[in-house]
């Protein structure tokens, strides 16, 4: 088993023009022709942002003038949620760590926080869950309107919530990152 340092020289000494590294923080691209380095938490972010976005398009001709609930100020969440704002949502956040929610809206003057999940999606037909929280979603949460999209391992639906939202719900482990991870460290 070869170290980290041994992967990146070995790139280096076969000409890579771009290269991932992942340690138990951050998973990163590194495109060594133009020195950009990518993260896969905005690439994640923006991955996903794409994939409601392409989903509202269909629906209800996009994100614009649109509440989207996001669950968890994390890495992802947090870049998510300043993507969404520019597409023109109504970012409305919930995350466990309350002290973390009210931080982030006081320095986020757009953006609103809810109490409670399961309020929010009552009301809110698009949900962004970027939470490691397994089981935060159940069936009598889904409407027919409901959309999610979820990078996060495990997902947050319950098995009978899974079932019922069907092809609404968009949820991969790695792959979306990742790609746009590659895609963005090239152009």
């Amino acid at each position: 088993s070869q170290s980290d340092v041994a992967g990146i020289g070995e790139a280096f000494e076969k000409r890579a023009d771009i290269f991932f590294a992942a340690d138990d923080e951050k998973f990163l691209a590194f495109n060594v022709k133009n020195s950009t380095v990518v993260d896969n938490a905005s690439a994640t972010a923006a991955g996903f942002v794409q994939a409601l976005a392409v989903a509202a398009e269909k629906i209800k001709g996009g994100l614009s003038d649109h509440k989207v609930l996001l669950l968890g100020l994390g890495q992802v969440g947090t870049h998510a949620v300043h993507l969404l704002l520019r597409l023109g949502a109504q970012v409305r956040v919930y995350d466990a760590n309350l002290e973390r929610m009210q931080t982030f809206v006081e320095l986020n003057e757009s953006v609103r926080m809810t109490p409670s999940i399961k309020e929010a999606m009552q009301q809110i037909d698009y949900i962004y869950d970027a939470t490691p929280a397994a089981e935060i979603i159940d069936d009598e949460m889904i409407r027919p309107s409901t959309v999610i999209v979820c990078p996060g391992v495990p997902h947050g639906l319950t098995a009978a919530a899974r079932s019922k939202i069907g092809p609404r719900f968009i949820h991969d482990n790695l792959p979306l990152g990742v790609a746009v991870m590659a895609l963005q460290s090239v152009f």
